[in-house]
């Protein structure tokens, strides 16, 4: 891939083997080299490297990445509620609580990430306007008590 190989799916490969591996340096590390040189592939594997800038401190460089963080929190939140309608359509009951649970934790770590780099890009009011909108399209009260909670360190 630093080559100059456009191949989004090995590059999603390579993350979580690197993932798996307690290596996430090492996906920063290909995401940076990718960047400088092929700036619109980096583009398009922004969101599978982003955890890997978080760990590396590089909130600039994610930032970068993140167009409209509203925008993005809506996306986020269309995603999540499609997945809990998912869940609910699921016959067993024990099933949907489980994928409910797992929709939640994803969701919030997701929105936490966003709002997290937002912040630590200097725009704190901004952060926290994040993480309301993203409590506040989470669904009925319910869900949102729940997100809530799981954004809550």
């Amino acid at each position: 891939m630093e080559q100059g190989e456009e191949d989004r799916e090995l590059f999603s490969d390579v993350c979580a083997i690197n993932r798996e591996l307690g290596n996430e340096e090492a996906t920063y590390d290909l995401f940076r080299s990718i960047n400088d040189s092929n700036a619109a592939f980096a583009a398009r594997c922004a969101a599978v490297a982003m955890p890997a800038m978080v760990k590396a401190f590089d909130f600039k460089l994610a930032r970068s990445f993140i167009s409209d963080p509203r925008k993005a929190i809506e996306r986020l939140a269309s995603r999540f509620i499609q997945g809990i309608e998912r869940a609910n359509s699921s016959s067993l009951p024990e099933k949907q609580a489980a994928i409910t649970e797992v929709e939640i934790r994803i969701y919030a770590q997701e929105v936490g990430m966003l709002a997290h780099i937002v912040c630590m890009a200097g725009d704190e009011q901004q952060a926290d306007a994040l993480i309301e909108q993203g409590i506040s399209l989470a669904g009925g009260a319910a869900l949102q008590d729940a997100v809530r909670a799981a954004l809550t360190p």
